[in-house]
């Protein structure tokens, strides 16, 4: 085996050797150690009707490249999430998601889309009363889109997921100016998980 194509990890005074065949079958294993550990999260913690509302990087994540760690395991969260709420949580669309999905560049990813954004059981119409949320949440420093999918959240859902980091960032700074919990799903998991 060639050097450049090994990795070493330390345990303690014992270094290994480890092929990169065999650090993918570790990688493997990771994440279907998080799957687990989220089905058995969901299963423990019940979160009665909960209703749940995606963004559309959400909803195009279980399509991305899924090479790297972190898009596997969030892929894992949101096909996890999505399962339940075939059961008895809600996914709750909008017009934003539609409007958002019809943009997206892919066709096979643009349809797979549509596919899990169809399990949703309720959709939020556009008022003047989302169109006003959504134009102050973009005051606060989102980008139009994004406040246009936190308005429709705050109408009718528990919680919000998204992976865009974004996001995420914006709404811990202005978390007293946001009536919605938006969370990164692997993370909510974790922390369901926790207790």
């Amino acid at each position: 085996m060639r050097a450049e194509r090994k990795k070493c990890f330390k345990f303690g005074s014992w270094i290994r050797i480890i092929s990169p065949r065999s650090l993918q079958k570790r990688k493997d294993l990771m994440v279907i150690r998080w799957l687990l550990l989220f089905q058995y999260a969901l299963n423990i913690n019940n979160h009665g009707d909960m209703k749940i509302y995606m963004d559309v990087c959400c909803l195009c994540r279980p399509f991305d490249d899924r090479t790297q760690d972190r898009i596997r395991i969030e892929s894992e969260a949101i096909l996890t999430i999505l399962s339940r709420c075939s059961e008895d949580w809600t996914l709750v669309g909008s017009d934003a998601i539609d409007f958002e999905l019809s943009a997206v560049m892919d066709p096979k990813k643009r349809t797979d889309a549509f596919i899990l954004a169809s399990i949703a059981k309720e959709k939020i119409e556009t008022d003047r009363g989302i169109i006003d949320r959504a134009i102050e949440l973009e005051r606060l420093g989102f980008r139009p889109i994004d406040s246009a999918h936190i308005s429709y959240a705050e109408r009718a859902a528990d919680i919000m997921f998204t992976v865009d980091d974004d996001i995420l960032r914006v709404a811990r700074i202005k978390r007293g100016q946001v009536s919605i919990e938006i969370e990164n799903p692997a993370r909510w998991l974790l922390n369901v998980f926790q207790g």
